[in-house]
């Protein structure tokens, strides 16, 4: 069964650093984030040195210690990187694997809080 996005509020204007591990196997395989649009995913940046031009500048994906495992950092976050992302060893639609990044940016005292409810009967 595949796991849930994971989510992500950032503040505008501040940086995001997201974190992604495939495991051994796909230590030597392409690693990459794209962000989800109508025609499919959109490559952000990826491990051959691919970057879009939005992000250029302000996104680097860097390999951590754990085979298989890399970050990406995005500073100045604004309102359109808020979305669906997905970061992947492979290609997306075609072979390795995903996981779902779900970015929300907010501003200043807007951060969305979650109150627990509460119920009692008398």
């Amino acid at each position: 069964m595949p796991e849930g996005a994971e989510l992500f509020y950032v503040k505008l204007h501040s940086t995001l650093t997201m974190s992604c591990s495939f495991g051994t196997e796909y230590e030597s395989i392409r690693k990459f984030l794209c962000k989800m649009d109508k025609s499919g995913c959109h490559n952000i940046v990826d491990t051959y040195g691919n970057v879009d031009e939005g992000y250029t500048g302000r996104v680097l994906l860097s390999s951590e210690e754990l085979p298989g495992s890399f970050s990406v950092t995005i500073t100045q976050m604004d309102w359109e990187d808020s979305g669906l992302y997905l970061c992947g060893a492979g290609v997306y639609g075609e072979s390795g694997e995903t996981k779902e990044l779900d970015v929300h940016v907010y501003e200043g005292k807007l951060f969305p809080v979650v109150f627990p409810f509460i119920s009692a009967s008398l």
